[in-house]
């Protein structure tokens, strides 16, 4: 099995895909950069209580994090430039891992010059790195109703 780190230790450098929340992309650890990848099936819930004695209910999404060579993170360092040149910022995180608010749109008619390339785009392949181990992420939050 593969030991579980601490998401505090964790700083996301960026995103590659997105939905409601990222799926996948670079982070760093230990001063490394690292591959990270969302584990689907993998979701787990948390009930708490906050100050005010309310009930939450948290989800918590699993990702995987594989180690980098330098030569594949010079890759994805690559085509995450040439999507904020093309595409924009939107995706852009600080220097502590927290998304940046200032974030914005290329003209669309620029977005092109990026999707065009990833098109040709090989796929990258991870299957023989090294797992580092596993962390979860908050997801998101409702609150429980409480029946009486």
């Amino acid at each position: 099995m593969y030991p579980k780190i601490n998401a505090s230790e964790l700083m996301i450098m960026w995103h590659c895909d997105y939905y409601d929340g990222p799926l996948d992309g670079v982070l760093q650890f230990r001063n490394k950069a690292h591959w990270f990848f969302i584990l689907h099936d993998d979701c787990v819930t948390q009930i708490r209580v906050d100050d005010e004695e309310a009930k939450w209910q948290d989800f918590y999404q699993r990702f995987l994090l594989i180690e980098l060579s330098q030569e594949q993170f010079q890759e994805e360092k690559y085509w995450n430039e040439l999507f904020r040149v093309n595409v924009g910022t939107y995706w852009d995180y600080d220097e502590n891992g927290k998304r940046k608010k200032d974030g914005y749109f290329k003209p669309k008619t620029q977005h092109k010059l990026f999707y065009d390339a990833a098109k040709k785009r090989l796929p990258c392949d991870y299957s023989n790195n090294k797992i580092v181990g596993w962390f979860e992420w908050i997801w998101g939050s409702s609150e429980v109703d409480v029946i009486e």
